[in-house]
């Protein structure tokens, strides 16, 4: 009885830190998407007006800069300390996806009874410009 209870709430407690894990994930990556949609329409600017530098353009590294940090940051606070952020479509003029990927480690029981598992939660937030 005693190690079905153990058991379980190893389980119950992986679940709970996955779903966690997923939360993380998913704010980090509506951050990081909402950052993105501030800054859309100045990928359109043209970079030079008259031949002098136009302020309000963006250029696309620096866009996607915007989203990472962003992301990475919300991640961060949120406790995840392996999160990866990436964008799908980054190879189009304008890219408009976020994934974000958070890497945790589950670990319950101690001394020789003591386990752990990898919990990976991605998630992947898109701006509708």
């Amino acid at each position: 009885m005693l190690l079905v209870g153990a058991l379980l709430a190893v389980l119950v407690g992986g679940v709970a830190r996955g779903v966690g894990a997923a939360g993380d994930a998913q704010r980090a990556a509506d951050l990081g998407a909402r950052a993105m949609h501030g800054a859309y329409f100045r990928l359109f600017e043209p970079p030079l007006i008259d031949g002098a530098l136009n302020p309000p353009h963006l250029g696309k590294a620096a866009y996607l800069e915007l989203g990472r940090s962003a992301a990475a940051r919300t991640a961060a606070g949120n406790g995840a300390v392996d999160a990866e952020v990436a964008f799908p479509d980054a190879v189009s003029m304008a890219p408009v996806r976020v994934r974000v990927t958070v890497h945790e480690r589950f670990e319950a029981g101690s001394g020789r009874d003591k386990r752990s598992a990898a919990i990976d939660a991605s998630a992947e937030a898109e701006l509708a410009p």
